[in-house]
């Protein structure tokens, strides 16, 4: 990997059905990659000592995806669930130009679950 200098390009707020914020994922990126990092929310769901703190890093090279996080060959649900809105914000951002600029107009996007 790369150490050209990242710039945050997206922040999504991921809400959850009752309304509720629980994880904040921030998308950086320079020429050569694009880095997606999730973050526990400041809600009161999550314990003092989680919120606000890193839960998992994804970067997309271009040729495939980089976990910082080891994973290991189990994966527990709320990880897989981490993992798979990563994705899906990647394939939403990696589509159409249209579909793509709408995204990019707001760079705080609600994504209820």
């Amino acid at each position: 990997m790369k150490n050209k200098r990242l710039k945050i390009v997206k922040t999504f707020k991921i809400i959850f059905n009752k309304n509720q914020h629980e994880y904040d994922l921030i998308v950086s990126e320079n020429s050569d990659l694009t880095k997606y990092e999730i973050f526990a929310s400041h809600s009161e769901d999550w314990h003092e000592d989680i919120q606000g703190k890193s839960l998992m890093v994804v970067i997309d090279d271009g040729n495939g995806f980089i976990l910082e996080n080891s994973i290991g060959k189990n994966m527990d649900f709320s990880t897989a669930d981490r993992l798979r809105m990563i994705l899906n914000v990647d394939e939403a951002l990696s589509r159409s130009e249209p579909c793509k600029r709408a995204v990019e107009k707001n760079k705080r996007i609600t994504i209820h679950l």
